[in-house]
């Protein structure tokens, strides 16, 4: 089987790549924290898929997950008994895979793991994609890992996606995750991000593992995306601040001399506009540095209208 991402989805399931690359960023965190430095996490696949389906063939442990700010929906982060005892066996201290089986606390440190991989991914997702999301504190469904408690939660997923994750440290055969996505999160990541999936066609291929940091990137960043700032950031552009703006007409602007005074269109209390390549990004307030003029910024446009406002 190819290690990519499937890459014949459309639509609402398309928009989910951004999601999966986040999480896999943040699964990778939080197994480094919690497992090994060495640690990798990476979306082998994304498909259609229903819970009810993935019900009948093993026993689950479920976390729910529900966004509320940035985007809304819920996710349930889903692992079999055999993984979870997996998981468990890579933390240190922990080198017998059998012996972590049937342990009280594993669903404990299965949410806790979670906790940790979807607070990490909400950054990663900040970072790449300029949206600040944050999801409620994550909820063990089914504390003693039965899956009968899932049963009713079929309906609300009988139309999701499912990404399935593998997580791997060296020296051990991988672990897998799945994550269980419902259509409100579809739905909210492409009303977010509505130019992704053309985007991504257009300029670089769907395929490929999401979580990977070539070239000793963060994780959850492409390649081409890591590449293509780093060839900008060092460009020097002109800053400028606007205190106001006003028309006049030829025979004013030829009256002109010293003296005289040109009304702008702001009050003074206003905030000030500071511009880069002519282009809005920010406001605030006029401050003296050391006896020069500065500005205080009070507000401020999302990391991806101010790259697109560099154009």
């Amino acid at each position: 089987m190819k290690d990519s991402i499937a890459n014949n989805l459309t639509g609402k399931e398309k928009a989910l790549e951004p999601m999966a690359q986040a999480l896999a960023a943040g699964l990778t965190e939080a197994a480094r924290k919690t497992l090994s430095g060495s640690a990798a996490a990476r979306c082998r696949r994304m498909e259609p898929a229903s819970l009810r389906a993935l019900l009948k063939p093993a026993a689950l442990t479920g976390v729910r997950v529900r966004w509320e700010a940035g985007i809304g929906g819920s996710a349930l982060m889903l692992i079999t008994e055999p993984d979870l005892a997996c998981l468990a066996s890579l933390a240190p201290g922990r080198e017998s895979a059998s012996a972590a089986t049937g342990t009280p606390e594993l669903p404990e440190r299965y949410l806790r793991f979670c906790s940790d991989a979807v607070e990490a991914a909400g950054r990663s997702f900040a970072q790449s994609h300029g949206l600040a999301i944050r999801a409620a504190a994550p909820e063990l469904l089914n504390p003693d890992g039965r899956s009968e408690a899932l049963d009713g939660l079929a309906d609300s997923y009988a139309d999701a996606v499912c990404l399935t994750f593998e997580i791997s440290t060296a020296g051990h055969p991988p672990c897998c995750l799945l994550s269980l996505v419902d259509g409100e999160l579809r739905s909210s990541l492409q009303a977010q991000l509505p130019g992704y999936a053309a985007t991504a066609s257009a300029g670089a291929p769907a395929s490929g593992a999401a979580g990977s940091s070539p070239q000793g990137g963060e994780p959850g960043q492409t390649h081409q995306t890591k590449w293509n700032m780093e060839l900008i950031l060092d460009v020097e552009l002109e800053v400028a601040v606007s205190f106001g703006e006003t028309q006049m007409a030829l025979r004013d602007i030829l009256k002109l001399g010293v003296g005289s005074v040109v009304e702008l269109d702001k009050a003074v209390n206003e905030p000030v506009a500071i511009l880069v390549n002519h282009k809005p990004i920010a406001r605030g307030e006029v401050v003296v540095v050391d006896g020069n003029y500065g500005v205080q910024v009070l507000e401020v446009a999302s990391t991806a209208e101010r790259i697109r406002s560099l154009g």
